[in-house]
């Protein structure tokens, strides 16, 4: 019996962490709750302190003041690409797509802005670190800069002439002072070396300011066998002083080593974090893995904002996988755009871990006065038309015979789960979220992704709008609109997406296949209009073409991607996203573009 199907309303650990401005062994626990490494009551709060809270720049350097906790235990093996759980609930079943588009329409109806080469093999001041693979490309427009970050630094550029403003800059100079992993401090036994990966940046347009965050750890030096991963697990959260990215950011480091329902001496690895901005606070998200045990469910936290030194957190909320938190668009006051969230709305997490034709809400209520107090309610089902997940690899490369594939992450729904409020807009009067992911291409019989792929499941990119679903309207989330974007047999996959203020969406992604002679992988997106029919999308757009491809040593791809919206006119898309330049180990590439609808939108 699928016991997913039941539901419950509250689910997981709940967690209060702390930063404290006094050194700090350690995590703390309550003293009615048991140490070492019991399993915890779910359904009581736990609360954490971290070590650090300190002006990240040069000029403004605080003294560390505490120690980090006693080193225990390691975490293998290599930190590789996990198999999601959902291939145990049987997915792949469909071969048949009820909502493939099958209307042919225009060219995208879009005037493109800037097309920028972003940080990767050939950007001045930069270079790919022997472990800066995938790079992990996301961006995020402010103010009058658009930051973009990878795998190991970040970049700020003028958004009106695309000049780049300085050199990049390593993420760990943001914690350079604080003596931790975050700061590039191995905090492992000899032979280890500080770990950072998975970085985000997002703009606060309510607050006017960065948040820029990754996780980081201490891994082991060795060239043959596992790699060793070791606590303490960190997730490093950095915030400006003002909308100027260039400015100083305070850092807070959180100690997440035992932020799941069932720690043990190793202790729970933060993996894959994805973090979103709403109205009350900063909302993340990662998976947590447990040395010996694998998968210990979603870990999902509120941090106070604009100074994230609280943070009340669900612990190892199971089998959920990759949940996405909804990503706030619009509200910053700009002359016909959407609104912020309703008073007391919580944040809205989907997943897809609920099945072959459904996805899971969750709504998350944080209390930061009582933390106690603080609710995650959920899941209710999202019916969705019936898909098949691709095989981990299966992005086949032209020239190559389909090998290697590429990583499709058809496990997961892609980064972001964007939010809009359309209350008082004429002729509107609902709350929106939109998201997308990677499903097996069906492609009407047609071999998919080329001549050369040996997997019938290469993938293709769904997305969907989904309405109903907080407090607005009834509360029982429906599918407005949703449709499988496969123009041609070509191999779609690690899309984002996004919705401006006039409800016109965009939709990025990867593109390849594996015919002689056939795409590299390159960027392209689409996009529709309110006025478009429902679940479909104009033809695509080129935004760079690739060349060359990625050779044995390197499959992973992504490992995700990002569709932002410039919250100064709540038109302008901007996309982020990795491809291919030459055929070369660790030589990938990015790109940022910028583009919006007309005359919908924009002038």
């Amino acid at each position: 019996m699928n016991n997913r199907l039941l539901g419950f309303t509250a689910v997981g650990s709940l967690a209060a962490c702390a930063l404290a401005w006094v050194a700090y062994p350690g995590p703390a626990r309550s003293a009615a709750k048991g140490q070492g490494n019991e399993a915890r009551d779910i359904a009581s709060p736990v609360v954490f302190q971290s070590q650090w809270n300190g002006v990240t720049t040069v000029e403004e350097r605080e003294e560390f003041t505490s120690r980090v906790p006693p080193l225990q235990g390691f975490l293998p093996p290599e930190h590789e690409l996990p198999e999601s759980p959902s291939v145990a609930l049987g997915r792949k079943l469909f071969k048949h797509d009820a909502v493939q588009q099958r209307l042919i329409v225009p060219e995208v109806g879009t005037t493109a802005g800037l097309n920028l080469l972003g940080l990767g093999a050939t950007f001045p001041g930069y270079s790919i670190c022997p472990l800066c693979f995938p790079p992990d490309t996301n961006a995020a427009v402010g103010a009058t800069q658009v930051v973009e970050t990878v795998n190991l630094s970040y970049q700020v550029f003028d958004k009106t002439t695309g000049a780049a403003v300085g050199s990049p800059v390593a993420l760990t100079s943001l914690f350079a002072t604080s003596q931790t992993s975050c700061g590039g401090t191995n905090e492992g036994p000899p032979g280890f070396s500080a770990y950072q990966a998975d970085p985000i940046v997002k703009y606060d347009q309510l607050d006017s300011m960065w948040v820029i965050t990754f996780i980081a750890a201490n891994r082991s030096n060795n060239k043959t066998g596992p790699i060793v991963v070791r606590r303490p697990f960190r997730q490093c959260i950095a915030v400006s002083f003002t909308a100027d990215a260039t400015s100083p950011y305070r850092g807070y480091i959180y100690d997440l080593s035992d932020a799941c329902a069932s720690p043990s001496t190793a202790g729970c690895f933060n993996d894959y974090d994805k973090l979103s901005v709403w109205s009350d606070a900063f909302y993340g998200t990662w998976n947590e893995f447990i040395d010996g045990a694998g998968l210990d469910g979603v870990t999902a936290c509120a941090f106070m904002k604009p100074a994230p030194f609280l943070a009340v957190c669900f612990l190892s909320i199971k089998p959920e996988w990759s949940l996405l938190p909804s990503d706030l668009d619009g509200g910053a006051g700009v002359a016909g755009s959407t609104q912020p969230p309703p008073t007391g709305s919580p944040n809205y997490l989907v997943g897809t871990l609920n099945g072959i034709n459904s996805f899971n809400l969750f709504k998350f209520h944080v209390d930061f006065r009582t933390p106690g107090d603080s609710t995650l309610t959920g899941p209710t089902p999202i019916t969705v038309a019936p898909y098949s997940e691709p095989d981990l690899y299966a992005i086949p490369q032209p020239g190559t015979g389909g090998i290697p594939l590429l990583a499709s992450l058809g496990d997961r729904l892609m980064f972001r789960n964007a939010y809009r409020n359309f209350v008082g807009k004429t002729n509107q009067g609902h709350e929106a979220l939109v998201i997308s992911h990677t499903i097996e291409s069906v492609n009407n019989g047609n071999t998919p992704c080329g001549e050369h792929s040996t997997h019938s499941d290469s993938g293709t990119v769904r997305w969907y709008e989904i309405r109903n679903f907080g407090l607005v309207g009834s509360g029982a989330p429906v599918v407005f609109q949703q449709g499988t974007f496969t123009p041609t047999s070509d191999c779609r996959w690690t899309p984002s997406i996004g919705m401006d203020k006039e409800g016109d969406i965009a939709l990025g992604y990867s593109i390849t296949n594996g015919n002689t002679g056939g795409i590299s992988p390159s960027v392209r997106y689409t996009g529709r209009t309110p006025s478009d029919p429902l679940g479909t999308m104009e033809s695509e757009a080129t935004i760079v073409t690739g060349s060359g491809f990625q050779p044995y040593s390197v499959d992973r791809w992504g490992d995700y991607s990002s569709m932002a919206i410039d919250p100064t006119d709540d038109c302008t898309f901007w996309y982020a996203q990795e491809y291919t330049n030459s055929t070369a180990s660790l030589n990938w590439f990015t790109r940022l573009a910028s583009f919006h609808f007309t005359p919908q939108c924009g002038p």
